[in-house]
């Protein structure tokens, strides 16, 4: 957790660590995570938007978790594993209700 925090704090000021973990996530974990994206979009398991869609409101729903969590509200009553299926099922549903 502490890590974490550290990390988000951190990389905005320091442009060496910003621009390592930048070219990292470029060339490492986005293509990674895009063909994976794709594999489910060609089996039907996820709508078929851009790749980059689905990455860009996936990482919007962890990272707004991980921030607000270690972050903004640190100090707030969490339960962690409530959140962390909470946020799955948003990234699965959205808002919609399940019948």
């Amino acid at each position: 957790k502490q890590m974490i925090k550290i990390l988000i704090q951190e990389v905005p000021f320091q442009p060496e660590l910003k621009n390592e973990i930048q070219h990292l996530v470029e060339t490492e974990l986005l293509s990674h995570f895009k063909k994976l994206i794709v594999k489910f979009q060609e089996g039907g398991e996820i709508i078929e938007i851009p790749p980059s869609s689905v990455l860009r409101l996936t990482l919007s729903a962890v990272l707004g978790l991980l921030l607000t969590r270690f972050l903004l509200l640190p100090e707030e009553k969490w339960d962690d594993e409530l959140e962390i299926e909470n946020t799955i099922q948003f990234i699965l549903y959205g808002l919609t209700p399940r019948i």
